[in-house]
């Protein structure tokens, strides 16, 4: 069951397309960031569901390979802040990974789900430095039906959160484990999967409809923020929560989970732009990966890639022809409701980097 390859994909300089004039007033289009190809997956059909980093700069993605029967394979693929890929880990043909995470030690935690029988089940791989598995669990649905896991988060002494779903009973579970692989708690008490990440030794769970903090130790859940319409959340470096609703505002809430503002990216991404993945460094410049549009009527297109400073000025983007670099363009938005994965990640060790389609790919931190 289990195939590690060393030699996944090769670090391959791409070609810059020419990107689209941002608009007046925004700042200027830079045609000069080229991203390196770090990890391709190497098949014709698949998606990649979700990457990582760590503060070494390593690393990881997530996702499947399909064949022209519908069959589909899972894979996980770690490379090193040289962009040297240290090893592939293909599950068997049921598991479907669907989110990352590193620990403190360099280890890929992975979850997704698998099938046992008839059953769908929550499925969570803990994998070592080598691409070797150290232990893998199986979470079973709390009222029955099926069960699949869409987030794992870890935090500094290696306690692994995965959160899952239940259907058709539409709820929602944290389970907590030990870095040995051993339960910590289980808590059923969520409306539906929990976006899951940790920062500061705070544990916090984001939904669509609010932002929680967790406590690590029990599972309880210690106060909350009602937001509306989240697209997507994220746990900045900076250490501040970040909330996109699905119009395209970004909320900013402390630690604490009181609201300190906001940040509009959309009048500087023009109307025929939106985004869905991002992230925030330490300084407070968000990345984001998003889709540009030919025409107001969201019609052709691709893919871009930008950075913004933290009032929301743009300092570069990139923009590729779908076919010849980034792959054909699916909607990150689906992808987003499919699993809990985000496709762009900024390493602590300051190095950017985004994934679309098939390709894991670095882009420089300004």
């Amino acid at each position: 069951m289990l195939q590690i390859s060393k030699t996944l994909a090769l670090s391959i300089a791409l070609g810059t397309a020419a990107a689209p004039a941002l608009a007046q007033g925004e700042g200027t289009s830079s045609s000069a960031v080229t991203p390196k190809m770090l990890i391709n997956a190497g098949c014709a059909n698949g998606a990649v569901y979700s990457i990582a980093s760590d503060a070494h700069g390593n690393v990881a993605a997530a996702g499947y390979c399909g064949d022209v029967n519908g069959a589909h394979t899972g894979f996980v693929a770690k490379a090193d802040a040289d962009g040297t890929v240290q090893w592939t880990y293909r599950p068997d043909s049921t598991m479907r990974p669907a989110n990352l995470a590193f620990d403190t030690n360099g280890n890929v935690l992975v979850a997704g789900q698998t099938t046992t029988g008839a059953a769908t089940v929550g499925a969570i791989i803990k994998i070592g430095l080598t691409g070797v598995p150290a232990w893998s669990r199986a979470v079973e649905a709390a009222r029955g039906g099926n069960e699949s896991c869409a987030n794992v988060a870890t935090d500094a002494d290696d306690t692994v959160f995965v959160s899952c779903s239940s259907s058709p009973a539409a709820s929602g579970s944290i389970v907590a484990y030990h870095a040995d692989g051993t339960a910590a708690w289980r808590t059923d008490a969520f409306e539906s999967a929990q976006a899951l990440f940790t920062s500061s030794g705070t544990l916090y769970a984001a939904s669509a409809t609010n932002v929680r903090i967790v406590d690590r130790a029990t599972g309880v859940v210690v106060s909350d923020a009602r937001v509306s319409d989240a697209g997507s959340v994220r746990v900045g470096q900076d250490g501040k929560i970040y909330v996109k609703s699905d119009g395209g505002a970004m909320a900013v809430f402390d630690g604490a989970l009181n609201a300190i503002g906001s940040v509009a990216l959309n009048g500087a991404l023009g109307a025929a732009r939106s985004y869905d993945y991002f992230d925030v460094d330490a300084r407070g410049n968000i990345y984001v990966l998003g889709a540009y549009y030919a025409t107001t009527d969201l019609s052709g297109g691709g893919q871009y890639v930008a950075e913004f400073g933290p009032g929301g000025n743009p300092l570069w983007q990139y923009a590729a022809d779908p076919a010849a670099s980034f792959g054909p363009r699916q909607s990150p938005a689906a992808l987003n409701q499919a699993t809990g994965g985000s496709l762009v990640s900024v390493s602590a060790a300051g190095k950017s980097y985004v994934s679309t389609y098939l390709y894991l790919l670095e882009f420089p931190v300004r």
